[in-house]
C-alpha cells in the first residue's frame, strides 16, 4: 500500500532539509502516492439472493495527478462485486468515496481481492463474505401499488416462507427507517414457522398526500448473522386528476390516404371531485386529425370514477408521416394534458388483377374433359369486383369450375378456380376467358386435340409452405398428381434440389388409372444449416407429354432448436378471479403486429392467423389463455433477445391484484406483484434472455405506461 511509500518518501525530505544525500531531492520513481483505505472489506453473513454494500476511500497523497488505469476483481467474485463510481484519475490531492456492491450467486466463503492499476502499480483489497441459504424468504420481495386516490386504500400480500433446516421465530415487523407513514404492514398471532412452513401477511397502501411514497417493510427473526427479509414499498398518490389512456397517445399505421381510422382515447376522473372538461383542441394537422365529438358535447362533466371514451379520427389527404397533441383542458386540472398523436399515411396501391396472359392446355385427348388450375391474385391494396366471368365464344370447347358467381376480391387476396377443356374434334382449339371488373381483361385458352388418347396429370398444388422449423425437427407435408387423362399415367421419377428436403413418393414408376391420386410426401429437417429460409423445387418426371416435367415450389425458415426443457416461462395469475387480465410478451427487436387473442408473442415474421397460438409459432405455448385462471407464457427455442413483459387489466370491476412469476428450467426467477384497475397497463419489466435462460431480469418499480396493445396484441 502507498503507507510504505510514504515513510520512505518522507524520510528523504527530512534528509535533504539536513543536507544529506538521499539520492536527490526527488521521491523514488516506485513510490505512486496513492492510498486506498480500508484494505479489507468484510461483507460478514450474506444471505443468497439479497445484496451487501461496502465503502472505500481512494486519495491522490501527491503533489500531481494519478491515472487509474483499471480495477480488476479476481474471477471469484468477478460475477458479484461492483465498484461503483471510481474516477478515471485523481488531481493533486484528489479523493473519492467508492461503493462496494456485493451479489453473491451461490453459497459458500469468499477470499477474493479489487486491485486498482494506479500508474502502473498494484494496490489489492481483500474481500471477505460468507454466503448462506436465507431461512425466511418473502414473496414478491417488492410491490408497486402504482397510483392510488388520496383517502383510498390498496392491499397486498406477502407469502413469508421458511426455507431453512429448522424452526425460526418471527421477532419483528416493522417499516425500516424512512419508509413512508402510508405503508402499514400486519401480521396476526404468528411467532415462528417450522421448516417449509409458510404464512401470509398484509401490506396497505392508504395515502393522505400526493407525491411518490417509497420504503421497505422489514421480517426480522432469529436467524443467525443474516439481515432480515425485507420487502421494497412503491406507490404514488394522486388526488383530483384526470387520467389519459392510453399514456401514450394514440398512433395511426399503415392508414390509406382517403381512409379513416378511428381510435379511442379514455379519460378517468380518478380524483374525488368532479371535472368539467372545457376543450379537446388539436395543435396542428387539424385537417388530418379530429375528435369525433360533436361540438354541443363539449364540455363535459365528469364525476368521481368515471369514464369518457373520446374517439379520435385520422384521414389523411396525402401520404407521409404526421405529429401532433390534442390538449385537454379541464376545471380540475391545474395544467393542461397534452396526448401526442401519431399518424403514418401511406398511399393506397390501386387494385389490380395479376394472372397469367395464355392458359395452354397442350395436347389432349378428343373428347375427355381436361382440367387446369388458374388463378386470379388481387395485386393492390383496395377490391376489385369480378362481376362476370365467361369463356368467349360461347360455344368454345372451354367450361368453368368453383367460380360460384360475382366475387369480390380484397386488396392482395386470390381465388384459385378451374378451367375445363372438352374438344371434341382433332386440332388446335382456342378462345378466351374474359373478366369483367372496372374495366375487361382477357385470358388466352389455347389446346390441341388428338384421337390418340394420352396420359394426363393435374397437380393438386404449385407450392408448399413449411413455415417455421426448430432446427433438428422435421415436418411433412405432401402435394397430390390427379390422373384426369382417359389413359393411365406413370409417375417416373421424384428430385428435390436442396438436400433439406426429402421425398417419399412410393415404389416408382407408379402407374396411376384414370382418377386416381397419387400422394408425394416431402419431409423438411435441417440440423446443420444457419437460421434462416430455404427455398427449394420439387421436380416430378412423369409420361404426361405436357408437361413431362410438374414443379413445385418449397419453402421453409429454420428456427432455434427445441430445448429439452422449457428455457423461459412468466406466469401471470390474479385476484379477484373474477377479473381478466393480459399477458404480453415483447421481443424489443420485433416489429409490431396487430393480432388478436389475451397472450401474445411477437417476432419479426410471425407465423400465425391468430394471437397466443402455438401451433402458429413453435416458439410460444400458452395456457389459459382465455384469462379465466391465468396466462402463461413458454418460450422453448434458444431466443438471445431483451423482451418486455406487460400485464393489461382488461377487465376489473374492482381493484384487481396481479402476480407475474418469471422461471428459468422450473427454477423461479422473480416474482413480482402489483396492483391495478381496469384499463390499467403495467409494464413488468425487462427480461434478458441469453442461451436459453434468464439471464437478467430488470423490474419497473412505478408505471402505468402505455397500453400494450400498441405494440402487440
Amino acid at each position: 500500500m502507498f503507507a510504505r511509500h510514504r515513510a520512505r518518501w518522507a524520510s528523504c525530505l527530512i534528509a535533504v532539509g539536513f543536507g544529506c544525500d538521499c539520492g536527490g531531492g526527488a521521491p523514488p520513481s516506485d513510490a505512486v502516492p496513492f492510498d486506498v483505505a480500508p484494505d479489507i472489506v468484510d461483507f460478514g453473513r450474506v444471505a443468497l439472493g439479497r445484496s451487501a454494500q461496502g465503502a472505500l476511500r481512494i486519495e491522490n497523497q501527491g503533489l500531481g495527478s494519478l491515472a487509474i488505469e483499471r480495477v480488476e476483481i479476481s474471477e471469484g467474485i468477478r460475477a458479484e462485486i461492483e465498484v461503483r463510481g471510481t474516477p478515471a484519475g485523481l488531481g493533486r490531492a484528489g479523493l473519492a468515496d467508492l461503493e462496494v456492491v456485493f451479489t453473491p450467486t451461490q453459497v459458500g466463503t469468499r477470499r477474493d481481492t479489487i486491485t486498482f492499476v494506479v500508474d502502473g502499480e498494484r494496490f489489492d483489497v481483500l474481500v471477505l463474505a460468507t454466503v448462506v441459504d436465507p431461512s425466511l424468504v418473502a414473496t414478491p420481495d417488492r410491490i408497486d401499488f402504482g397510483r392510488v386516490v388520496v383517502g383510498a386504500v390498496a392491499t397486498a400480500t406477502v407469502t413469508l416462507e421458511n426455507r431453512g433446516q429448522g424452526r425460526v421465530k418471527i421477532s419483528a415487523l416493522a417499516l425500516e427507517m424512512g419508509t413512508s407513514s402510508e405503508f402499514v404492514a400486519t401480521l396476526d398471532n404468528v411467532t415462528s414457522l417450522a421448516s417449509g412452513e409458510s404464512l401470509d401477511f398484509l401490506v396497505q397502501y392508504a395515502p393522505n398526500g400526493a407525491g411518490v411514497d417509497s420504503g421497505r417493510v422489514v421480517v426480522a427473526d432469529d436467524g443467525e448473522g443474516v439481515d432480515p427479509v425485507g420487502v421494497a414499498l412503491f406507490g404514488e398518490a394522486i388526488t383530483d386528476e384526470l387520467e389519459v389512456l392510453p399514456a401514450a397517445g394514440l398512433q395511426f399505421e399503415g392508414v390509406f390516404v382517403g381512409e379513416t381510422r378511428t381510435a379511442e382515447l379514455e379519460l378517468r376522473n380518478v380524483g374525488s371531485t368532479a371535472h368539467e372538461v372545457t376543450a379537446l383542441d388539436i395543435s396542428m394537422f387539424a385537417d388530418r386529425f379530429s375528435v369525433g365529438l360533436d361540438p354541443g358535447e363539449i364540455p363535459f362533466t365528469l364525476e368521481a370514477g368515471a369514464i369518457v371514451r373520446v374517439p379520435v379520427r385520422f384521414a389523411p389527404s396525402e401520404s407521409g408521416a404526421f405529429a401532433t397533441s390534442l390538449r385537454i383542458e379541464s376545471t380540475g386540472l391545474v395544467d393542461p394534458i397534452p396526448v401526442t398523436l401519431i399518424g403514418i399515411a401511406v398511399q393506397v396501391e390501386p387494385a389490380v388483377a395479376r394472372f397469367d396472359a395464355r392458359l395452354d392446355f397442350g395436347t389432349i385427348t378428343r373428347g375427355h374433359a381436361t382440367p387446369r388450375r388458374f388463378t386470379i391474385t388481387n395485386g393492390g391494396d383496395s377490391s376489385i369486383d369480378v362481376r362476370a366471368l365467361r369463356v368467349e365464344p360461347p360455344s368454345a370447347p372451354f367450361s368453368i369450375e368453383d367460380w360460384g358467381g360475382d366475387r369480390i376480391l380484397v386488396g392482395r387476396d386470390a381465388h384459385t378456380l378451374t378451367v375445363v377443356a372438352t374438344p371434341s374434334v382433332d386440332g388446335p382449339v382456342a378462345a378466351e376467358l374474359v373478366f369483367e371488373t372496372d374495366e375487361e381483361q382477357r385470358v388466352t385458352l389455347t389446346a390441341t386435340a388428338t384421337s390418340n388418347p394420352a396420359p394426363d396429370l393435374l397437380l393438386e398444388a404449385t407450392a408448399l409452405e413449411f413455415g417455421w422449423v426448430p432446427r433438428g425437427d422435421a415436418v411433412v407435408q405432401r402435394v397430390d398428381l390427379r390422373s384426369v387423362g382417359p389413359v393411365p399415367a406413370e409417375i417416373l421419377e421424384v428430385a428435390v434440389s436442396d438436400p433439406a428436403f426429402t421425398v417419399d413418393a412410393g415404389t416408382l414408376p407408379n402407374t396411376l388409372l384414370p382418377g386416381e391420386r397419387a400422394p408425394i410426401r416431402v419431409r423438411y429437417h435441417d440440423p446443420f444449416r444457419i437460421d434462416g429460409t430455404v427455398t427449394a423445387t420439387l421436380s416430378i418426371t412423369t409420361t404426361d407429354p405436357d408437361p413431362r416435367v410438374h414443379r413445385v415450389r418449397l419453402s421453409a425458415t429454420t428456427i432455434p432448436p427445441t430445448m429439452s426443457a422449457p428455457a423461459v416461462e412468466v406466469t401471470l395469475t390474479w385476484d379477484p378471479p373474477t377479473a381478466d387480465l393480459d399477458l404480453h410478451f415483447v421481443r424489443l427487436t420485433g416489429g409490431r403486429f396487430d393480432r388478436p387473442g389475451d397472450a401474445c408473442f411477437c417476432n419479426p415474421a410471425p407465423v400465425w392467423t391468430a394471437g397466443g397460438r402455438s401451433e402458429f409459432d413453435p416458439r410460444l405455448t400458452t395456457e389459459s389463455a382465455d384469462g379465466a385462471v391465468g396466462e402463461r407464457l413458454v418460450m422453448t427455442t434458444n431466443q438471445d433477445n431483451r423482451f418486455v413483459v406487460h400485464v393489461h387489466a382488461a377487465e376489473a370491476s374492482v381493484p384487481v391484484t396481479a402476480r407475474v412469476e418469471v422461471a428459468t428450467r422450473g427454477e423461479r426467477f422473480d416474482v413480482l406483484q402489483r396492483v391495478l384497475s381496469e384499463s390499467e397497463a403495467w409494464t413488468v419489466g425487462d427480461l434478458l434472455v441469453v442461451t436459453g435462460q434468464v439471464y437478467e431480469f430488470a423490474p419497473s418499480e412505478l408505471a402505468p405506461t402505455s397500453e400494450p396493445r400498441d405494440r402487440c396484441f
